[in-house]
């Protein structure tokens, strides 16, 4: 799937309608498999410049697997976004980033990620999937506009 500027806005009235959104404010908390993928689309949308992910070992094979997510990394590197990825690369999860090399501009190691988030110039999110041991628990993610952040900030 690749996702052309039209999309994104259709998108984005969709993601906005379906969340737990609540009156203007800037900080949300989604749940369910879908929501988070939703979640990383609209930060692939939003972006005018650049996107820094990092992301456990898990990852890699998600945005490879996940035709969405793969088709926003390829439509973003077409629309000029820088794009970064931070994970910890392993025997298990080698041939995906050797996929993923070819999607990003860097790729980089970094042993015992525990976490994951992406952050572009005017959002941050932090999600999470969970395949373990065959949990009901299908994700969540923590999205964030940055302008929010920057007014919590204690000076």
């Amino acid at each position: 799937m690749i996702i052309n500027h039209g999309i994104c806005q259709l998108f984005f009235y969709s993601y906005k309608s379906n969340s737990y959104f609540s009156g203007g404010e800037p900080t949300e908390v989604l749940h369910g498999e879908q929501n988070v993928i939703r979640s990383e689309l609209q930060l692939f949308c939003n972006s005018k410049k650049k996107i820094d992910t990092c992301m456990n070992y898990t990852r890699p094979p998600l945005a490879i697997t996940i035709d969405p997510i793969r088709g926003a990394f390829v439509d973003a590197k077409k629309r000029g976004i820088k794009l970064r990825y931070l994970t910890e690369i392993t025997k298990d999860n080698i041939s995906f980033c050797k996929q993923l090399v070819s999607l990003v501009d860097e790729l980089r190691h970094l042993d015992g990620i525990k976490g994951n988030f992406m952050v572009s110039e005017s959002e941050y999110l932090a999600p999470t999937i969970l395949f373990e041991n065959n949990s009901d628990e299908k994700g969540s993610t923590f999205y964030f506009t940055l302008p929010f952040i920057k007014e919590k900030k204690v000076e």
